[in-house]
Formats: C-alpha cells, sequence, structure tokens
C-alpha cells in the first residue's frame, strides 16, 4: 500500500463495503506495513500477513 493509488482505491472500496454491511471495522492484510485508518464508517487496521495469521488461526 506504499502506492497512493493502491491505497486509496483499497481503502475507498473497504469503506463503502464497511458502510453498505453496518460493519464499524475492517482488515487489509499486507506484506509488511501495520497501521490504523479511521473511515467514515469506522477504522481499517492495516496489519502484516505474519500477524493476521497468528491472530486469525484456528
Amino acid at each position: 500500500m506504499a502506492d497512493p493509488h493502491t491505497r486509496k482505491r483499497e481503502t475507498t472500496a473497504l469503506a463503502e463495503a464497511m458502510s453498505e454491511l453496518q460493519q464499524a471495522q475492517g482488515i487489509i492484510v499486507t506484506r509488511n506495513e501495520e497501521e490504523q485508518l479511521p473511515v467514515f464508517s469506522g477504522k481499517i487496521d492495516v496489519v502484516p500477513a505474519w500477524r493476521f495469521l497468528l491472530n486469525h488461526s484456528a
């Protein structure tokens, strides 16, 4: 998500889906980036794949 065009495309699409589905939180899985982004419908967590897999494994 270092590319501004990619960042805008991904966050806008997820924020719209969150709004439509009435969800306050979304996740974008990346190779190595990590941050929290406030959006009009809630917040988006940007997490590296390794952390996502550790936190969401069975």
